[in-house]
C-alpha cells in the first residue's frame, strides 16, 4: 500500500481527507490523500467502479459556486525565545514555547500571498488532550483579530505587512494547563448540506501551558517577588530532619526545570485526571499528592520503613528528585524507594514546574492520627500497662509535608493562601492514599469540616496526646477513664527553607496558635467536637499536676556521650511523692517505631513541695548505642511516673537526634567559575566512629552543573579523612547550589553544599 494525492473531485471512494501532520511544516494546499492498491484486481475494480460512477446522475457534494483559493501558511514563528522570557520560563531545558495562563504571547505567521482577513475567516486553534472537542472545551477556536466563542480567549492582529501578520494572542487565567498544539485552520466553503469545514494550515509542534502566580487573575497568583523567586523559580533547597531542638538542613535538588523533571511531570498531570480538571490547581495538587505514592497506581515512589532496601535505593541516599522522575519517566515503573522528605522533595518539585508556589515544610513531633478523634490516645490496663492492640496512633519524630499556594474559592473568605498538601502514603482519603490541599487557616482555627483532610492536617500539628486507664475483654475496649493529657507533645516546631536565605524558618504560628493560649485550647476542643471521641474533654479534673520536661544540656553529636535531663515541676497546692519514675532512651525510626533500647533507669521516692521543681539525669556513652545508630541518629525518650497519693499516672516524652557530620566542598580560590570552563574541586569527610567505613560512595549534583555523579571511595579507618577531587563543567550562568552526599554500609545520609556563582561564558 502507499499513498499519493488525488484530486478533490475524485470518485466518491477517493474522498478521504488526511490530517495534518503535527510537525509545524506548511502544506502547499490542502491536500486529499488515500492509500491506493495497485494490484491487477484492485485496478480492474476501480475501472469497473469509475464506469459506473460516470452513468450515475451528479449527486450534490460540495458547492457548485467557484471555490475560493485557500491561503497557504508559509512560516510560523512561536517567538520562543521572547515569549519565553516574558513568561518566566527561560530556564527549562526542553526548546518547545512555554507560555503561562492569563499572560498574552507573541506569533508571526508568514503566507504565501497576501490576504485580507476580513474577507477570509483564519483561526488559530488550541488542541488539548487525545481528542479535541469544542463540546468538551479541548478544542478552542480563535478567529484572527476575534474571540473564541466563551469570550475567553482572544487573538489580535497587531500589524499586517503584505503577507506577513503579527499576532498577540490571550489566554484566560482558569486555561487548561499541561500540552497542547496550535493550529492555524482556514474555514473552507459550505457543503450543500450547509455543514462547514475547516482546514488545517499549520501545526505546531507540542506547546506547554503552565499556572501563573504572576498574574493577578489566577488562582495561584501570589503577590512577592521575593516569595516567587524561592518558590517557584528557586531549583534547589533545605528540606528539614531530625528534632526540634537539632534540627538538620538536608540539601535537595528540586531541578524542576531539568528536561526529564518536565517530562515526567507531564506525564503525571495526565494520570487519572480529566483534560478540564487540569485548570483547577486543588484537583491538579489533590490527584499529584496521590500520584507521588504508588499505593494506588503506577505512582512515582515506593514507600519502605522497613530498614532492608534491597532492590532499590536507601531513602537517605536520595539528594534530589531528578535522578527520582529520571529513573521513573524512563520505566513508567515506580522507583524504590522513599520515605516522607523524599515524598516531599518530589512533590516541590513537580508543583513548581507546573507554576504553582510551593514548599517542603517539617512538622517536629508530628502526630498520626487513625480514628479521625483529633486526639493520639494511648491505653493503659489496671497495672499500667501499655495496651498494645489499641495504641495504634502515633507521634513521628518529625514528618515533612509540602505547602502549596492557591486561592480557595470552594471555602468561605479567609481560606485561601498556603495549604497542606501530602503525598506521603498514611491514610486514605476518598478512597486513595491522598491528602489535602487542606487550608492552613482552617487547621489553625480547628475547622476540621472544610475540605480536603483538614482533620488529619489538625491533628498532626496540635493533638492532645490523652493517656486512659481501660480495661479490656474479650479483645474489646471496655470502661476507660482519662488519666494524664500530654497538651505539648504535638507540633513542636513546624520549620521550611526562609525565602532567600539558606536558614529555616519557624511557620508553626501559621498552624496553630501559641501552645496552651486560650485560642489554642479553644481551637483543639472545637476540632475534638467533631471527631470520633467528642467527650474527650468532657472529664474530671486531675487531682495532682505534675509537669515534666525533658532536655539535653547541649546537642550531641553522633560518636559523642551526653546527659538526658527530666525536670519535675509540681504546678499543684499540695505535697505529693512521686514513688517511682522511669526513664528510658531508644533509638528509633523517624516515624518513632522503637528499634533498640539504649539506656533505661529508675528513680524512687522523689518529694515535691507545692510549686517545687527538680531534675534528675540518665548517662548515654556512644558505646551504649553505636551498633544501633540508625540512619538520621534519631532517639526518643520516655518517661513514666507514678504518684502515691493518687496512683495517678502522668508520662512524657519527646524526640532528639544526634548531628550527622557534614562534607566539606572546597574550590580552588584561583578557579574561574565559567560557563564550559572545568572547574576542580574536593569533597572531604572525617569519619567520627570508633570503627571502620565501608562501601564509601560520594554523589554530587546541581542544576545548571553537574547531572548526578556516583564516585567510590576506598574504606575509611576511625577519625580518619576521606577525600575525593572531582572536576566538573557548569552549564549555566547564574548562582547555582552544587549538592554533595556520602554514604556507606555503617553511616549514611550525610550532606554538604556550596553555592557558586558562575559566569557567562565570553
Amino acid at each position: 500500500m502507499s499513498s499519493r494525492p488525488i484530486s478533490r473531485t475524485g470518485g466518491r471512494d477517493e474522498r478521504v481527507r488526511r490530517n495534518i501532520p503535527s510537525t509545524g511544516r506548511r502544506l502547499e494546499q490542502p491536500v486529499i490523500v488515500a492509500d491506493v492498491d495497485y494490484s491487477f484486481l484492485a485496478i480492474l475494480r476501480r475501472y469497473v467502479v469509475d464506469w459506473w460512477i460516470s452513468k450515475q446522475p451528479e449527486l450534490p457534494h460540495l458547492s457548485k459556486e467557484k471555490a475560493e483559493p485557500l491561503p497557504v501558511v508559509k512560516s510560523v514563528d512561536l517567538r520562543c525565545e521572547d515569549n519565553r522570557k516574558a513568561h518566566h520560563t527561560s530556564e527549562y531545558e526542553v526548546s518547545n514555547l512555554i507560555i503561562r495562563r492569563g499572560q498574552s504571547f507573541d506569533v508571526i505567521v508568514n503566507f504565501e500571498q497576501p490576504f485580507n482577513i476580513n474577507e477570509q475567516e483564519v483561526n488559530l486553534e488550541i488542541l488539548l488532550g487525545e481528542c479535541p472537542s469544542l463540546k468538551k472545551d479541548t478544542l478552542i477556536r480563535i478567529p484572527f483579530n476575534g474571540e473564541d466563542y466563551t469570550g475567553k480567549w482572544e487573538v489580535k492582529v497587531m500589524k499586517q505587512s503584505g503577507s506577513t501578520l503579527s499576532l498577540t494572542v490571550l489566554s484566560p487565567s482558569s486555561a487548561i494547563v499541561g500540552k497542547c498544539f496550535l493550529r492555524i485552520s482556514c474555514r473552507s466553503n459550505k457543503t450543500d448540506s450547509g455543514l462547514e469545514e475547516y482546514v488545517s494550515l499549520w501545526q505546531s509542534k507540542p506547546v506547554y501551558m503552565l499556572f501563573n502566580p504572576w498574574c493577578k487573575e489566577d488562582a495561584v497568583y501570589m503577590d512577592n517577588e521575593s516569595l516567587l523567586d524561592e518558590y517557584v523559580l528557586s531549583d534547589t533547597g533545605f528540606i528539614y530532619v531530625g528534632s526540634h531542638r537539632n534540627p538538620s538542613a538536608k540539601p535537595w535538588n528540586f531541578g524542576q526545570f531539568e528536561d526529564e523533571v518536565f517530562e515526567a511531570t507531564m506525564y503525571l498531570l495526565t494520570m487519572g485526571l480529566s483534560v478540564q480538571g487540569r485548570s483547577n490547581p486543588i484537583k491538579v495538587c489533590r490527584r499529584l499528592s496521590a500520584m507521588v505514592n504508588c499505593q494506588d497506581d503506577d505512582g512515582v515512589l515506593v514507600g519502605n520503613w522497613s530498614g532492608e532496601y534491597t532492590g532499590g535505593i536507601k531513602p537517605t541516599d536520595w539528594v534530589g528528585s531528578v535522578a527520582i522522575l529520571r529513573d521513573y519517566i524512563k520505566s513508567k515503573q515506580p522507583v524504590c524507594y522513599g520515605q516522607c522528605w523524599v515524598f516531599s522533595g518530589v512533590t516541590t518539585s513537580v508543583l513548581r514546574c507546573l507554576g504553582i508556589p510551593a514548599r517542603s515544610v517539617t512538622n517536629f513531633g508530628s502526630a498520626h492520627d487513625t480514628d479521625c478523634s483529633m486526639t493520639i490516645d494511648m491505653y493503659w490496663d489496671e497495672e499500667d500497662n501499655p495496651i498494645t492492640d489499641w495504641n495504634s496512633d502515633s507521634i513521628w519524630n518529625f514528618h515533612v509535608w509540602n505547602e502549596c499556594w492557591m486561592a480557595r474559592h470552594d471555602l468561605p473568605p479567609g481560606y485561601g493562601g498556603w495549604q497542606l498538601l501530602d503525598g506521603t502514603p498514611q491514610e486514605t482519603s476518598d478512597g486513595v492514599y491522598q491528602t489535602g490541599p487542606a487550608s492552613l487557616m482552617a487547621i489553625k482555627q480547628g475547622h476540621v469540616y472544610y475540605n480536603h483532610d483538614t482533620e488529619f492536617g489538625f491533628a498532626e500539628v496540635n493533638a492532645d496526646k490523652v493517656h486512659w486507664r481501660a480495661t479490656v475483654k474479650d479483645g474489646c475496649l471496655g470502661a476507660k477513664k482519662k488519666v494524664y493529657v500530654e497538651r505539648t507533645r504535638v507540633g513542636k516546631a513546624i520549620l521550611t527553607k526562609a525565602a532567600g536565605q539558606d536558614q529555616a524558618e519557624d511557620i508553626t504560628r501559621l498552624y496553630k496558635f501559641p501552645e496552651g493560649s486560650a485560642e489554642e485550647r479553644l481551637a483543639v476542643q472545637h476540632a475534638c467536637s467533631h471527631g470520633t471521641k467528642p467527650e474527650t474533654y468532657v472529664s474530671d479534673k486531675l487531682e495532682y499536676e505534675i509537669k515534666c520536661f525533658v532536655d539535653m544540656k547541649e546537642n550531641a553529636k553522633i560518636g559523642d556521650d551526653f546527659d538526658i535531663i527530666v525536670k519535675l515541676q509540681n504546678e499543684g497546692m499540695k505535697a505529693c511523692t512521686i514513688s517511682h519514675l522511669y526513664i528510658s532512651c531508644h533509638m528509633c525510626q523517624y516515624t518513632g517505631v522503637v528499634l533498640q533500647r539504649c539506656q533505661k533507669k529508675k528513680f524512687n521516692y522523689i518529694t515535691l513541695r507545692p510549686n517545687e521543681t527538680t531534675e534528675v539525669a540518665v548517662h548515654v556513652c556512644h558505646s551504649d548505642y553505636k551498633d544501633m545508630c540508625h540512619e538520621v541518629g534519631t532517639m526518643k525518650t520516655y518517661v513514666l511516673g507514678q504518684i502515691k497519693e493518687s496512683n495517678e499516672i502522668f508520662a512524657e516524652q519527646d524526640d532528639f537526634s544526634l548531628s550527622p557530620p557534614s562534607l566539606d566542598i572546597k574550590v580552588k580560590e584561583s578557579c574561574q567559575f565559567k560557563v564550559g570552563e572545568p572547574m576542580p574541586l574536593s569533597i572531604s569527610f572525617v569519619n567520627p566512629l570508633d570503627t571502620n567505613l565501608t562501601d564509601l560512595k560520594f554523589a554530587i549534583e546541581g542544576p545548571g552543573l553537574q547531572k548526578t555523579k556516583i564516585i567510590t571511595h576506598r574504606n575509611v579507618r576511625p577519625k580518619q579523612m576521606a577525600s575525593v577531587n572531582v572536576s566538573l563543567t557548569p552549564q549555566k550562568p547564574g548562582k547555582r547550589k552544587l549538592v554533595a552526599s556520602l554514604h556507606s554500609k555503617e553511616l549514611f545520609g550525610i550532606t554538604g553544599y556550596a553555592d557558586l556563582d558562575i559566569t557567562p561564558a565570553v
